[in-house]
């Protein structure tokens, strides 16, 4: 009675572990399936110990009995009853344990039941009571077998080994030694009783090598469809896709039934392997036609469907990252396998289906993430993306297979081998399939709803549509395409996800790469026309933004100029972009500091630049840079632009003095001028400013132009030349001179009066 209460037990737990829903439970129904089998074993062993002990008790009741007979013919029956009524009453509640034999020979007699009521502790007969109690009441003691490497090689791997060796033998002997209809049978039917038997009789007493005796069947039934038709050409691939696809069902169903992870997983990959094999055998000359493409394409849909909806409990988020890349891997193999060598064809309806087949291909793996991602929601109520970390990667490399392929499937121009190719080649077909795409990846946006991971499809979905029109070899189509886009991605970057900040940021670097790659190109003029409006969608990641689109405008702007006036303008934008975002609210980041110094970098460079003599007389691009230097100094090195410097005046100086020396007029007196001009006013804004280093080095300047009229300019110029140079920086350094004499006249006379005072 109390195993069949065990086993009525335990299939009831098995019946909850089938229907749980709930992981917590389900691991507290495999705990108790692991305490039922404990309470088997332990009541088997207290069977053993109560037959024992009863064949003991038996034992010393058949002694005692002839004891006690014999006692009764020695002595007259009133004896035995009136003489222990006192002393062995005293004696037993004294010493119990010295004297058991009179109270259970007592007990089947009618004179001693009253005795026996009375006894406050009665105690057994056979020996040893304590352990026996003892072990009825402490059944958890009894040891539990353990787990050591002796029984994982001797289960696991040497089932798996004894499996492959067994696959093995029936590959050779199918391949080398069976003919004929009747022994590919056999090798059916063997297959059929290994795994008949493996479910039915080993998987209940011993579940781990009836499920590997279970995998070793499968596995044969795989190879024997593979050998009936590729050696034994017993039947067509129509027949052999046909009972590939019934297997792979069974064995999903098992999987099911089962709960079995390694099932399932077996049967997805034993399936891609057999389509795989079947398609090649049938192929001519590496081709396939399109019947059998929308064949094979229709059987892994209903497989991954099956999949899908017939789900494996157990180790669910594991199955699912495996069908995922597996899905993804069967893709790109049959990919490879099944074009031509040359990839050509005579229209685009002649290969129509490679398209069809990688689209119904990504199809399931939005399935498959979209549930994965559902079901640990539904699983953990507080979970987060981490939590999903593992499909996702899974995901977003499958992403890249996927765009390899697309592009592949979709290049329409180098598939499609016919002459007078049109200025708009396959226009709609690739509209199509970027509708498709559209499709494809809005519909699993929309059924994550708010959730977070939704967004990796949108990484999808720009890759699909790029590769589908980046491949045109027409620049309006490219163009429009990346404007699309990129509205697309500003649009989106005004609900600030962190999850968009990498797609917005690459997208629009690329934009700014291929403006500036191919900016003479007319196309190009819309592509820039949105990058410089995407500035007012800077809504994150402002420093980088900034910079990237200051440089590409400025870059773009400048190659659009005269020569002579790109510099200027680099200059200028460079100059806007700091009074731009360091005045505006909105765009004043943390990082605001960091785009003011390199913007700063780039009108150094530029600035740097205008020693190259092409730009000789260039009075204009002098003056403008000269406005533009002065503004920045001026305007920007302050607290607010976060360019605060003490010795501003002191390098608004030497600035002055390099656009002096870099002017270019033909005349080198000319420049000697316009520097002791420029220490002239260093020397008296010096005093006015009360900036002693500034003072100082309009002195300094002003003697090394003495230094530079006798060294360099007196020997090349003429007389003329000499004499004009000569009274200028004579009046010049005359006028400095005086102005440290009344300077001086002034200090002298405030300090005599200082002195009288005192």
């Amino acid at each position: 009675m109390y195993f069949n209460e065990l086993d009525n037990l335990e299939e009831r737990v098995e019946r909850l572990i089938k229907e749980s829903q709930d992981p917590n439970f389900t691991i507290y129904l495999l705990n108790m399936k692991k305490r039922i089998a404990g309470q088997r074993q332990q009541a088997n062993a207290l069977v053993e110990e109560l037959n024992r002990n009863e064949q003991t008790y038996r034992n010393n009741m058949d002694y005692l009995n002839r004891q006690l007979q014999q006692s009764m013919q020695m002595q007259p029956v009133q004896q035995a009853v009136e003489k222990p009524q006192a002393q062995p009453v005293l004696q037993d509640e004294e010493k119990p344990q010295e004297q058991p034999v009179p109270q259970v020979i007592a007990q089947p007699q009618e004179q001693s039941v009253p005795q026996v009521v009375a006894q406050p502790q009665p105690e057994p007969v056979h020996p040893r009571p304590q352990q026996a109690v003892q072990s009825v009441a402490q059944p958890q003691k009894i040891k539990q077998p353990k787990n050591t490497a002796e029984f994982a090689v001797g289960a696991t791997v040497l089932s798996i080994v004894g499996s492959v060796f067994i696959l093995s033998a029936l590959v050779m002997l199918g391949m080398y030694f069976m003919t004929g209809m009747l022994k590919g049978m056999i090798m059916y039917a063997g297959c059929l009783l290994v795994m008949l038997l493996a479910e039915l009789l080993v998987y209940r007493r011993f579940p781990r090598l009836g499920m590997t005796l279970s995998a070793v069947g499968i596995g044969g039934l795989y190879i024997s469809t593979l050998v009936n038709y590729l050696a034994l050409k017993n039947f067509n691939q129509w027949v052999a896709l046909g009972i590939t696809l019934f297997i792979t069902l069974v064995v999903l169903l098992l999987s099911r039934k089962r709960d079995a992870a390694a099932y399932r997983i077996l049967g997805m990959a034993a399936t891609y392997i057999s389509i795989l094999m079947v398609v090649d055998g049938s192929a001519t000359n590496g081709v396939i036609g399109q019947a059998e493409f929308v064949t094979i394409s229709l059987i892994a849909f209903i497989v991954n469907l099956m999949c899908l909806f017939v789900p494996v409990k157990k180790a669910h988020t594991a199955i699912q990252i495996t069908h995922m890349a597996l899905n993804t891997v069967f893709t790109v193999l049959a990919y490879f396998n099944w074009t031509d060598s040359d990839g050509l064809y005579n229209s685009v309806g002649e290969m129509w289906h490679y398209p069809l087949f990688v689209a119904m291909s990504i199809v399931i793996m939005q399935f498959i993430f979209v549930m994965q991602v559902r079901y640990t929601y539904r699983q953990i109520p507080d979970a987060t993306m981490d939590c999903n970390s593992g499909i996702c990667i899974t995901y977003g490399l499958s992403t890249l297979c996927y765009a390899f392929l697309i592009a592949c499937t979709t290049d329409f121009i180098g598939m499609v081998g016919r002459d007078g190719v049109a200025e708009h080649p396959f226009l709609i077909p690739r509209l199509i399939c970027s509708a498709i795409a559209v499709l494809i990846c809005v519909i699993p946006m929309l059924a994550l709803k708010a959730k977070q991971e939704k967004w990796f499809i949108w990484y999808l979905l720009n890759l699909l549509v790029f590769v589908i029109h980046g491949g045109s070899n027409t620049d309006v189509e490219f163009y429009l395409c990346l404007l699309v886009l990129l509205i697309a991605s500003k649009v989106l970057s005004f609900t600030k996800r962190q999850m968009l900040c990498c797609s917005d940021s690459v997208l629009t670097a690329f934009c700014c790469v291929i403006v500036l790659i191919d900016w003479e190109n007319s196309y190009a003029v819309p592509l820039f026309v949105g990058l410089v409006l995407s500035v007012l969608c800077i809504n994150y990641w402002k420093t980088y933004f900034e910079v990237l689109l200051t440089y590409t405008i400025a870059f773009y702007c400048a190659w659009h100029m005269l020569p002579m006036l790109e510099l200027p303008v680099f200059v200028g934008i460079m100059f806007v972009s700091m009074l731009i975002f360091n005045n505006v609210e909105r765009w004043h980041g943390k990082g605001i500091v960091v785009h003011n110094i390199l913007a700063l970098m780039g009108q150094v460079v530029a600035y740097l630049l205008l020693i190259n003599p092409i730009y000789r007389n260039s009075y204009l691009t002098y003056l403008c840079m000269l406005i533009f230097g002065v503004s920045t100094i001026v305007v920007c090195f302050r607290e607010k632009y976060h360019l605060e410097f003490k010795c501003k005046p002191l390098i608004l100086s030497v600035f002055l003095t390099y656009m002096g020396l870099v002017v270019r007029t033909g005349y080198p007196i000319v420049n000697s001028i316009l520097l002791m001009i420029i220490a002239l006013g260093c020397v008296g804004a010096g005093f006015v400013i009360q900036r002693k280093n500034v003072r100082i080095y309009g002195l300094v300047l002003s003697l090394a132009v003495c230094v530079k009229l006798v060294v360099y300019d007196f020997m090349g110029a003429n007389t003329l030349q000499k004499t004009i140079l000569f009274f200028a920086v004579g009046v010049l350094a005359l006028m400095i001179a005086g102005i440290y004499m009344v300077l001086e006249r002034n200090r002298d006379k405030l300090q005599h009066q200082e002195v009288n005072e005192v």
